[in-house]
């Protein structure tokens, strides 16, 4: 339920672009009460704009109808699923990769 109104108002307001790459808010969900909190993961999570956090908390208290609890907005980093992989390649694909370096440097 959360999700919808997460990419209801990044259409609304894109993310900017942090550090010259582009902000991407992937999901949302419920992390507790007391205070209420809510945990957005991203592929960035501690350059995001201050402005753009408190459009998002804004956003969120509108829409939930939270207007006298406190809420708490966590930006989590996303875990890469290819960081540490090595791509090895078959000796096929070794030799078509010398074939064709040696067009480059003609």
């Amino acid at each position: 339920m959360t999700n919808k109104y997460l990419y209801k108002f990044i259409e609304r307001s894109a993310p900017p672009s942090v550090g010259g790459r582009q902000l991407k808010l992937r999901y949302v969900h419920f992390g507790g009460t007391q205070p209420t909190t809510l945990i957005i993961h991203s592929n960035q999570d501690k350059k995001i704009p201050a402005n753009y956090k408190r459009y998002l908390e804004n956003s969120f208290r509108e829409e939930l109808g939270l207007k006298s609890i406190q809420l708490r907005i966590i930006f989590r980093k996303s875990d890469n699923p290819f960081e540490g992989k090595v791509n090895k390649l078959t000796d096929r694909q070794i030799k078509k990769k010398k074939r064709l370096m040696k067009h480059v440097k003609k």
